[in-house]
């Protein structure tokens, strides 16, 4: 059986739907474990020495480090 340019677009697009299917519900869970993340620092008065150690040298040196590992 021979795959005509029609199937071979319908089976992208399928597959792109999938594709986006995914990222929609990686994109989720990323942002429940943000505010999960967030709530835990604000539940544990820890919000303000999180946002300090943000702005230090070390977490520019951290960030850096696990970047280059990426």
């Amino acid at each position: 059986m021979r795959t005509t340019s029609t199937d071979k677009l319908k089976q992208r697009i399928e597959r792109l739907e999938r594709e986006i299917k995914l990222s929609k519900v990686i994109s989720q869970q990323e942002t429940e474990l943000k505010c999960q993340c967030f709530s835990f620092l604000v539940h544990k008065n820890l919000y303000d020495e999180w946002r300090q150690w943000c702005k230090s040298e070390e977490a520019k040196r951290t960030l850096k480090f696990l970047l280059s590992k990426v």
